[in-house]
């Protein structure tokens, strides 16, 4: 690990305590990238001096142009710009989707509410967030996630007889 990873490792790490979780030399088909933020699918790239090399531009383009089509976003760091610990949080941040970056507190959980909206929304005794109707009853299985057995495939039971 170069010199400027290591100091952006350093600096990623402190996403944890948001909920975020950052891998190092995570693989993307074959293709690897310096970091990655898998659940968001951004991969983060520290160019060093091995990427003024002659030729290098061109097979990075190619690379990120590739992992882009299947749905990966790039964030690109000079190492000259690990030094500053802050501008590599707020650009990663810029790149989250919008939960993380609003101040939720996890996945898929919407950013708390402040002021005067919350507590009036916190006096009606109301969720600011309903959860969605479902058409199963409680407890069901859907029939898309239900294990597929001899009983209901109705196939007849492998007893002797």
């Amino acid at each position: 690990m170069s010199a400027g990873e290591h100091r952006a490792w350093q600096a990623l790490r402190l996403l944890r305590n948001e909920g975020v979780r950052v891998v190092r030399q995570h693989q993307i088909g074959r293709y690897t990238v310096d970091f990655a933020i898998r659940r968001a699918r951004i991969a983060i790239e520290i160019d060093g001096g091995v990427h003024d090399m002659e030729g290098r531009a061109e097979y990075d383009a190619k690379r990120q142009t590739h992992l882009e089509n299947i749905g990966w976003t790039f964030v690109r760091f000079r190492s000259e710009e690990t030094h500053d610990a802050t501008a590599i949080l707020d650009k990663v941040r810029a790149a989250l989707p919008l939960p993380l970056r609003g101040g939720g507190r996890g996945w898929g959980e919407a950013p708390a509410l402040e002021g005067s909206l919350a507590q009036e929304i916190s006096s009606m005794g109301v969720s600011p967030h309903p959860p969605a109707p479902s058409s199963l009853e409680e407890g069901e299985i859907p029939l898309h996630l239900r294990r597929r057995t001899r009983g209901n495939r109705k196939l007849p039971s492998r007893a002797k007889q």
